[in-house]
């Protein structure tokens, strides 16, 4: 029996589980008597068997996001549980069972599961225990049940499904118990036992069509609607279409067409639509409505609802999955009956229509009741449940941790008016909206008696709150007993205080002791909130405060100066209005306000132009190196008589004048801080170099790059046009077998650069951007020792030193408040590169080509992490860093050059650099000629 099954195996994880922590990456056996309990905080790497024991996969009911990563084969009388996932296939057999979830034990345990499978499931002489939730007050999980879902196939053959039912009355319907991504396969699922209150009829629904195995509990009447007629025995029906007493568009489990009998139970699945009720063929009656699809929306005639033998008429939203807990559906028609409802499934139902006709109590049992109508019976809200709308309800109870919400999406800021009394019970909580722009706020109308408990939450909504506004949140014609425990608030920076008078209850919103910075989640955000804490400083005292109340509303004068300090009219100056914008945020979107507020792209911008100079200094030194290395090439010959001509005299190998045109594409990983930077540019360089004599050679290059860098998390991007203007020079020293080979240069660049900004934070939307200058100014030299491996190879260990200053001009932002406007800086950065290049000559002498290669590792110090000074108008300055330039990096180069014409030479070549995170990647193609 399923349900002895389940205790069985709650009482094993009582006493004899094994729970797994950290594990080797092995597979594991469970053998019989022996059960194992992965958690929360650990999966398997590997597969497991389980043989005759039990495997419960994230066992505390929390565990949706615990993984077996292999395969999970159970065998001889196995179980199979939990609400974790398999990576792998699971494969039942030999009278093994899969029961999602585990035992209940008490009304308030946890008990149905969601397991996935996401390889393939094959169940073969096994079993499939499902379990609906319990109901009742307290209240855990009516109207869900146990179910897999399987990411590829599903073979199922000699599977018995074992049902046991926990109170009917709230648990009939519909239920998605399997499904399945691929293909399903062998002999199907079998009905096995029921157990529970009572013995339900079932029948189980294989629609192959639409991929799932569905389970329909509950009266030999349920139908399911069949509005469009696309109802087949492999696919659901659905749609919109019209409802009468008598109308065929409805299905019975087995498929069968007909019109709904009268007080039947009626289940609204596949396509969502508009249904239009028709009470012309008579009253259309039903024991139980249920919403198995998102979006329904039934309208029209009153719809009376009647109870099924001794249980209430049940409202169900969902198809018995915790994921149906999304679904909202629509009634508009009244409703009308002498025995009120019973709402169940994780889902929410909209009730907009005057149904003071139906009486009777009214259980709220699971997911959501907005009520934008009428209701008049008393009404219960169970556990974890919301109660919402701006409608009218009866004597209502909250039960410990309910909520209730007035207020819907049409109307965010709204009054629930309870026509009776209103009892909060433990652990209740009242979320409030309120109007930044005025007092206006949610507020619940008590014809009666208010007896209050729990706690208020202030929720929002987002805007630029007044300092210090308060809001009447309840109202009791019949007067407050008790009081709430505390108030809360979603925003950082507002702390809600609550007072009473004898029939109200009052929220007033004031300034908290938190800091705008210590809410930062990094260095940079720290830092400008850090900056704006000066324009708004947080009050002394608790920044989270609850009252109980001293039977007056609040006073209208502040109580000190530092009160009166923090309720005083945010002044004009541009870092106000930004500060001001922030303190009606939560926690988290503070942080991401301060995030793109920081101006982190200018110290950045740093980074990037510090590594853009790597190009600048690499560029000439590949055709200067070629040229020290070209050999002399012997003359034309010549068969004429007399001196010879300019052509047969010996010539330089060298190819003085060349042009390359580039690209890069680099990344700068975020450090935590600052975020991560994607960079690209492009250019062109013209140089040349020639002998001056006792072998050195001296050259000059002149040069344009085009560069774009962008901070997809700060919604920043930079544009800069760089010219640059380089000296070069070097000259072999022969010594050995082969020789040394020293090169130097120096290089200025000039940077135009242009960024610009959007700034989406609370009230502001702005687009900001400022042009400003830098200039870059290196030195460099490199000292390599060039060794001929025969006659084409050659080999060429370096190393090579170079300095870069960046000094980057004032600047000031445009577009709005937060504008920033920064100061001037100067960023050194050495770096050292220690390497080993080689080539392979192939060809003639006067046709010469070559495949060259290198490997190195380059060190960077000095302001490898540049910082920046900024302010806001008006405001105190702070500082915020950029992307770090990686202190160690691998370089690496590949090339090709081959002679193309008499005098002329082209060349292609890559070079990376990675480290820190950060990767470089470079194209080049270079044309080179002599005369």
């Amino acid at each position: 029996m399923m349900h002895r099954t389940k205790k069985l195996l709650k009482a094993a994880l009582a006493l004899s589980a094994s729970y797994c922590g950290s594990v080797a990456a092995a597979d594991l056996s469970v053998s019989s008597g022996d059960t194992r309990v992965f958690d929360s905080s650990a999966g398997f790497p590997g597969g497991v068997d389980v043989n005759g024991g039990t495997l419960v996969i994230g066992g505390n009911g929390g565990g949706a996001g615990v993984t077996i990563d292999g395969n999970v084969n159970a065998t001889s009388n196995a179980t199979i549980a939990g609400f974790g996932a398999i990576n792998g296939d699971l494969s039942v057999t030999s009278n093994s069972r899969v029961a999602p979830g585990y035992a209940v034990g008490t009304p308030t345990g946890v008990s149905n599961g969601n397991l996935v499978v996401n390889g393939n499931l094959s169940m073969s002489n096994a079993v499939f225990d499902f379990e609906t939730g319990y109901a009742g007050l307290p209240i855990t999980q009516p109207g869900t049940g146990d179910n897999i879902t399987v990411g590829g196939n599903v073979a199922l053959n000699n599977t018995t499904l074992n049902v046991s039912v926990n109170t009917l009355g709230v648990n009939a319907g519909y239920y998605r118990i399997l499904s399945y991504g691929g293909t399903l396969s062998g002999n199907g699922l079998s009905l096995g036992t029921i157990t529970g209150d009572s013995l339900p009829a079932a029948t189980i629904q294989s629609l192959t069509g639409d991929k799932q195995i569905n389970l329909i509990l509950g009266p030999s009447t349920t139908n399911l609607w069949n509005g469009n007629g696309l109802a087949s025995a492999t696919r659901a029906g659905g749609g919109g279409g019209t409802w009468t007493a008598a109308s065929t568009n409805w299905n019975s489990p087995s498929n069968a067409t007909g019109a709904l009998p009268d007080g039947a139970y009626a289940i609204f699945t596949g396509a969502a639509g508009v249904v239009n009720v028709d009470g012309s063929a008579g009253p259309v009656r039903v024991s139980g409505i249920q919403f198995a699809t998102d979006r329904y929306r039934l309208q029209g005639a009153p719809i009376t609802l009647l109870p099924n033998g001794g249980n209430p008429p049940a409202i169900v939203v969902g198809d018995g999955t915790y994921a149906s807990g999304q679904f909202v559906d629509t009634i508009d028609n009244p409703l009308q009956g002498t025995n009120g409802f019973v709402k169940t499934g994780p889902g929410s139902v909209i009730l907009t229509a005057d149904s003071s006709g139906l009486t009777g109590p009214i259980l709220i049992a699971d997911g959501a009741l907005e009520i934008d109508g009428k209701l008049n019976g008393p009404i219960d809200i169970g556990r974890e449940v919301v109660l919402a709308g701006v409608g009218q309800v009866g004597t209502t109870t909250l039960y410990p941790t309910a909520v209730i919400s007035p207020g819907n999406d049409g109307s965010p800021i709204g009054t629930l008016t309870i026509n009776g009394n209103l009892t909060f019970g433990q652990d209740t909580i009242y979320r409030v909206h309120a109007d930044p722009a005025s007092t206006a706020s949610d507020r619940i109308h008590v014809t009666g008696v208010a007896y209050l408990d729990g706690t208020v939450a202030h929720v929002g909504p987002d805007g630029n709150y007044a300092p210090r506004a308060t809001y009447t949140i309840l109202t009791a014609d019949g007067g407050i007993q008790g009081r709430f425990t505390g108030a809360s608030s979603a925003y950082a920076f507002l702390t809600p205080t609550l007072s009473y008078d004898t029939k109200n209850a009052f929220m007033t919103l004031t300034r908290n002791d938190v800091p705008i910075g210590s809410v930062g989640g990094t260095g940079n955000q720290s830092s400008v909130g850090g900056a704006l804490d000066n324009e708004a400083p947080p009050v002394t005292g608790s920044g989270s405060q609850s009252a109980t109340g001293s039977g007056s509303p609040p006073a209208a004068a502040p109580a000190s100066a530092a009160a009166a300090a923090a309720i005083a009219p945010i002044s004009g100056t541009a870092a106000s209005q930004v500060t001001e914008a922030l303190l009606s945020m939560t926690p988290g979107e503070a942080r991401a306000a301060l995030n793109m507020l920081s101006g982190e792209a200018y110290a950045s911008t740093a980074s990037v132009l510090q590594s853009q100079a790597d190009t600048v200094r690499t560029l000439p030194m590949a055709p200067l190196r070629r040229n020290l290395d070209g050999p002399a090439l012997a003359g034309r010959p010549t068969a004429q008589w007399g001196p010879p001509s300019a052509d047969a005299l010996p010539q330089s190998g060298a190819h003085p004048v060349w042009a390359q045109v580039f690209g890069n594409w680099r990344t700068f990983a975020s450090d935590g801080n600052a975020s991560r930077v994607s960079q690209s540019d492009g250019g062109i360089f013209i140089g040349g170099d020639g002998a001056v004599g006792g072998g050195w050679r001296l050259g000059g290059a002149f040069g344009y790059t085009d560069s774009h860098s962008s901070i997809a998390d700060t919604s920043s991007r930079t544009d800069v046009d760089s010219y640059t203007a380089t000296l070069f020079g070097g000259r072999n020293f022969y010594a050995g077998p082969g020789h040394f080979r020293f090169t130097a240069g120096a290089a200025y660049t000039w940077h135009d650069i242009d960024t610009k900004r959007s700034v989406a934070v609370g009230s502001l939307n702005q687009q900001l951007e400022s042009s400003y200058h830098a200039s870059s100014t290196q030195v460099f030299s490199e000292l390599g020792y060039n060794l001929p491996l025969g006659d084409s190879y050659t080999i060429e260990p370096f190393a090579g030193v170079a300095w870069n200053q960046l000094r980057t001009r004032d600047f000031a932002e445009s577009g709005g408040t937060a504008a920033l406007h920064g100061t001037g800086r100067s960023d050194d950065v050495t770096t050292t590169t220690l390497g080993l290049r080689g080539a392979w000559q192939f060809g003639s002498d006067r046709a010469p080509n070559r495949l060259t290669a290198s490997l190195g590792w380059r060190h960077a110090m000095g302001d490898v992490r540049p910082s920046q000074d900024l302010a806001f108008d008006g405001g105190a300055a702070f500082s915020v860093t950029g992307v770090p330039i990686a202190r160690d990096a691998a370089v690496l180069g590949l090339g090709a050059e081959m002679t193309i014409a008499r005098n002329t030479t082209a060349g292609i070549s890559y070079d990376g650099q990675f480290g820190g995170g950060n990767r470089q990647h470079s194209g080049l193609l270079r044309v080179a000629m002599r005369f």
